[in-house]
């Protein structure tokens, strides 16, 4: 690769020498079309490189998540007057991948873009890939907290459900596939450890017992009530108790193998939690107001912790399965919903339970 220097150099040489060539109007034509192309290749570069040198040491980016918010309002949002002019051009950058388009919103504000000369702008869409590919950001940048703040607070502009679904997707894939690695890993340690003892268990086989699945429970939570087992995400799932595996393995002997089938289908095989607590107004009023009077939330809070595990969503082995979503609440904030959704009494535990209180008798 040639230095700058290098590059300089060459650069003068050229610039000393032309007026020793004899040039007609096709050739100064051509040679006027480099120079331009090569100066508006230049801008672009100089504009992408500053804020990847940010993206790339993990420093804060200098305009925060503001400009960034703006770009995206001026490029899903209603299409005002001055953005009409350059609709092709909007149309192009929302043709983008999410990557280019991301790193495009956060070097540029949307005057720079309404602005931008022709070629510089052409220049930006056939440049932006290979810059990428020639100068690679670190791995799921654009999932920082940032950019991830501002995606989520773009939800109403009317234009950006496609790309926040692409943009979703890709985080959902990510997770995947680190956790995919985390498993490997996990694997490949328990062969490393083949030697051990025999009354010794290797890190893999611990998961066998209780270490597969993981409670996820309210710090104030009563232990014979309110626990509930959900899969560890890199470990798979079975029940702890040995009486639920023996009751698990008579099911499986009795049950048709479609049930069988899709009993496994329903199986937890991910867990996501712990989202920042800035982000719980999304929630709208209700239902971030019922987390807000849990006790779970109070403890996170007490701790001084930045996220919370009042929400957890639950997801199937079966990809055609649907998604579990769950909500820690303050207990008369969700009997209110209760109330509020005309919800009816479904399940209850043996009959050594009371029953819930009518909706007439709750207390709110």
């Amino acid at each position: 690769m040639a230095s700058p220097e290098e590059i300089i150099t060459q650069i003068d040489g050229v610039t000393e020498r032309i007026c020793e060539v004899d040039l007609d109007d096709s050739a100064f034509s051509k040679l006027k079309d480099k120079i331009a192309c090569l100066s508006a290749r230049t801008a672009v570069y100089h504009s992408l490189e500053r804020p990847a040198k940010h993206l790339r040491n993990t420093s804060p980016l200098p305009h925060g998540n503001g400009r960034f918010s703006k770009f995206l309002e001026a490029l899903y949002g209603k299409q005002t007057k001055a953005n009409s002019a350059h609709t092709l051009r909007w149309q192009k950058l929302r043709d983008l991948s999410c990557e280019p388009l991301l790193l495009i919103a956060i070097a540029y504000t949307p005057l720079d873009i309404t602005k931008m000369g022709r070629v510089e702008f052409e220049c930006l869409m056939n440049y932006i890939e290979p810059y990428l590919h020639a100068r690679p950001l670190p791995e799921e940048w654009i999932f920082r907290r940032e950019i991830q703040m501002a995606i989520a607070a773009s939800s109403d502009l009317e234009n950006i459900s496609e790309f926040r679904q692409r943009y979703y997707t890709l985080e959902f894939d990510a997770k995947i596939r680190a956790n995919n690695c985390h498993k490997k890993r996990r694997w490949d340690d328990s062969f490393s450890q083949d030697a051990t003892p025999d009354n010794q268990t290797n890190d893999y086989n611990c998961g066998s017992e209780g270490q597969r699945d993981k409670e996820v429970q309210s710090p104030d939570a009563n232990a014979s009530n309110r626990q509930t087992w959900s899969h560890a995400p890199e470990t798979g799932s079975q029940p702890s108790s040995r009486k639920a595996d023996t009751q698990d393995m008579q099911i499986k002997s009795t049950t048709p193998v479609a049930e069988q089938q899709a009993h496994k289908s329903r199986e937890i095989q991910y867990m996501f939690s712990k989202f920042p607590t800035e982000l719980v107004s999304l929630l709208g009023d209700l239902l971030s107001s019922a987390m807000h009077a849990s006790k779970q939330w109070a403890e996170e809070r007490k701790a001084g912790e930045s996220t919370t595990e009042c929400l957890t969503v639950l997801i199937p082995e079966g990809e055609e399965e649907d998604i579990s979503i769950t909500l820690w609440a303050g207990r008369r904030q969700a009997l209110r919903i209760i109330e509020i959704f005309r919800m009816q009494w479904t399940w209850s535990a043996p009959p050594s339970h009371v029953s819930p209180p009518l909706h007439g008798e709750q207390e709110l």
